[in-house]
């Protein structure tokens, strides 16, 4: 017999394992977050990290995400193929995924990490965007390497 507000589990039978999402399914969720990294990432490109919230469908609640979201290149008019190949599938393809996918409207805000003011701009531009339904899908990794623990995160963007 238990009485209200006691747990009546033994703590060593409690899980130490998340659930994770399947990897098969597209999911509805809402934009929460993006936050610029304030450090270029190996390969010299300014990028962000995404949170959203599934909104449909037996994981509704869960919170998934993505560390890592190239910000769009700049092409300019006079780039070589060479820069222009680079430039879409480094960053520019993802991210148009991404905002297709939460309905990201309007210019895009120029974010140099230089230029504090300038990644602000680009956070308050995003936020406008919070609250937004998009879909994307999930790829399970382990982590922390070496733990065995599996976590869901995003992959990638459909719209």
């Amino acid at each position: 017999m238990t009485e209200e507000g006691m747990i009546p589990v033994n703590a060593g039978d409690l899980p130490v394992n998340e659930i994770t999402l399947e990897e098969s399914v597209v999911y509805v969720g809402s934009l929460d977050k993006v936050a610029v990294s304030m450090k270029l990432s190996r390969k010299d490109v300014l990028y962000c990290a995404i949170q959203c919230t599934v909104t449909e469908g037996d994981y509704e609640g869960m919170t998934v995400g993505t560390n890592y979201l190239a910000l769009p290149i700049y092409v300019h008019p006079n780039a070589t193929k060479k820069e222009k190949i680079y430039a879409q599938n480094t960053a520019n393809a993802k991210f148009g995924r991404f905002t297709r996918s939460f309905k990201v409207k309007g210019e895009i805000q120029y974010v140099k990490l230089a230029d504090p003011e300038s990644v602000q701009r680009f956070q308050d531009w995003m936020g406008k965007h919070y609250g937004n339904t998009g879909k994307f899908m999930i790829q399970n990794q382990e982590f922390p390497e070496g733990t065995g623990r599996q976590r869901s995160g995003i992959s990638d963007f459909v719209f």
